[in-house]
């Protein structure tokens, strides 16, 4: 009994998840214990029971776009008696046609409890706690857009530079030639006597005979160095605070402190 109701809730907890970013608030509100605590990703979703939750959801329905998860796991962290918990990641993403650019990696948990209501066994929700990897405060963000509508103008002016992208040949350090996107290399990075160049979505890294300085001086106005031994594309950049760098692939880049000025300055921040 114990084994099939954390297989159910388990099921149970993806789809809900899947159709209340799809808007589609149903299946929650169907699970959902009348007193259930729910914890939503922003600040002011802290509520008690059913109806408030509902109220809370519906107050911000009409500015939420369409979101979709990709890479979900969810799994069984304990279910005895009449309790089953469960536990999930994902990453939660809008589309360009929404007008609006977000990609956040979520954690979710689900407390379930099955119940007996008129002679039918029932698993209701008696609590919800989902938040961000990766929350900031506005003014910590790298782009200062509240709902992502300015960084969706962002990109579209990025991909309109880049439908007039310029290639590099890059000759590595065993002789083969690659031709390259300038904006498919997300950073290079001085690495003993080589620079190194990280390409984006190709999963390729090229090690070039070169000093860094040497390499990317001729390199377009979007490259930056923010310090003597990497040289970044700032439109991979994803966070940046407190002189931590964070890019697109997750690399994390420390900032000296006298470079800090100038990086915000190339970053317009």
């Amino acid at each position: 009994m114990l084994l099939q109701q954390q297989v159910e809730t388990i099921k149970l907890t993806q789809y809900i998840m899947e159709q209340f970013w799809q808007k589609n608030y149903e299946p929650l509100i169907e699970h959902a214990n009348d007193n259930i605590l729910w914890i939503g990703p922003l600040e002011d979703e802290y509520v008690y029971g059913k109806k408030a939750m509902v109220d809370k959801i519906m107050e911000k329905n009409d500015e939420r776009p369409l979101v979709y998860l990709d890479d979900q796991e969810y799994e069984g962290l304990r279910s005895e008696g009449n309790i089953s918990v469960v536990v999930g990641k994902y990453r939660a993403y809008t589309k360009l046609e929404s007008g609006v650019i977000s990609s956040e990696k979520q954690r979710v948990t689900f407390m379930w409890e099955r119940v007996k209501k008129d002679d039918e066994v029932q698993l209701l929700i008696t609590h919800i706690h989902i938040s961000n990897i990766f929350h900031t405060k506005d003014d910590d963000k790298l782009f200062s857009s509240k709902d992502g509508r300015e960084n969706y103008e962002y990109i579209q002016k990025i991909i309109a530079e880049h439908s007039q992208d310029e290639t590099i040949t890059i000759r590595d350090h065993s002789g083969v030639r690659y031709t390259v996107n300038y904006s498919d290399i997300m950073y290079v990075v001085a690495e003993d006597n080589f620079a190194t160049v990280y390409i984006w979505k190709k999963d390729e890294v090229l090690r070039v005979r070169s000093r860094l300085v040497g390499f990317v001086k001729d390199f377009p106005d979007y490259f930056i160095k923010p310090g003597r031994k990497y040289c970044i594309n700032k439109n991979y950049v994803k966070y940046f605070k407190s002189r931590k760098l964070i890019m697109a692939d997750g690399r994390e880049f420390a900032i000296p402190r006298s470079f800090v000025t100038p990086f915000k300055n190339a970053m317009k921040m």
